[in-house]
């Protein structure tokens, strides 16, 4: 379960700098596939289920959304990066790949941020009880240190 980091805006350039553009933002942040089972589950569920199931909500638990909800609060902060890594890149001072890494790790900081402070909606006092924490993203820090990044293929 992963977020697209991919919004280009249209517009006059160098010739191909659409394209080169294009290539800068093909990353995705988030738990991606192949993460395999949380330590704590009770009939097989994957990091990546218990991501989707906190983010979207269930019948029996509400949403608490960790990566849309930052990438949508820092969504200036990337395009101020993607513009001056861009700057660097036609300057010849910058690799497309190193520009990726720097936009996918400070992304992935953020939504590991995200899931330590988020507070709201609280956890039920049942759960509290349960985890002995009421942070309610965090459990084992499996969900946390399962975010990573990669260029989408």
């Amino acid at each position: 379960m992963g977020v697209k980091i991919k919004r280009v805006t249209k517009g006059p350039g160098l010739p191909g700098a659409q394209k080169e553009l294009e290539k800068l933002l093909d990353i995705k942040v988030g738990v991606l596939s192949g993460t395999g089972e949380h330590s704590n589950n009770t009939r097989g569920q994957t990091v990546a289920e218990i991501a989707f199931w906190n983010e979207f909500g269930t019948k029996w638990a509400p949403a608490r959304p960790f990566l849309r909800v930052t990438i949508r609060e820092n969504r200036h902060l990337f395009k101020r990066m993607v513009k001056r890594l861009y700057k660097l890149i036609i300057k010849g001072k910058l690799s497309h790949e190193m520009a990726q890494k720097i936009i996918a790790t400070k992304a992935m900081a953020l939504v590991q941020k995200k899931i330590v402070s988020l507070q709201s909606p609280p956890n039920s006092p049942f759960t509290v009880d349960k985890k002995k924490s009421s942070s309610p993203l965090i459990d084992t820090g499996e969900l946390k240190n399962s975010i990573s990044w990669d260029v989408v293929k």
